[in-house]
């Protein structure tokens, strides 16, 4: 559920607005949501805290991706000179997302052994 864009736009109503919205698919039980973030789409599972944290509020590991997408990259160890990003236990794979969008890293590689977390993946590296 999503407040008209007209509403969004006026400049102190469109704020408030919007996070009535976001109040209002939560408690309607809602299971999942398409966040924006930073240009990046993340599916959110909203019975998760995780997704729950990610639809309201932004980021989930914020400071994290800040540290490991902030500093500079040594030349690539690899003989073909390529830079991978491998994700272990990616659950939905925000890291791996995060990596592809911002041209730090050439390949990724990312592995989820959950179930539903590999789907969330799977969708994510999709649409994105």
């Amino acid at each position: 559920m999503r407040p008209p864009r007209w509403i969004v736009r006026l400049p102190v109503i469109g704020p408030v607005t919007a996070k009535i919205f976001r109040w209002i698919a939560l408690q309607t039980q809602l299971r999942y949501s398409i966040v924006r973030r930073e240009g990046i789409l993340i599916v959110a599972d909203l019975k998760s805290i995780i997704g729950k944290h990610m639809y309201s509020r932004g980021f989930w590991e914020a400071d994290q991706i800040e540290f490991l997408f902030g500093f500079p990259l040594p030349a690539p160890a690899s003989p073909t000179g390529k830079r991978w990003f491998v994700d272990i236990g990616a659950n939905t794979g925000l890291y791996s997302v995060y990596s592809s969008k911002h041209g730090r890293f050439d390949r990724r590689l990312a592995f989820e052994p959950e179930r539903r977390n590999l789907i969330e993946l799977k969708f994510n590296l999709q649409i994105n």
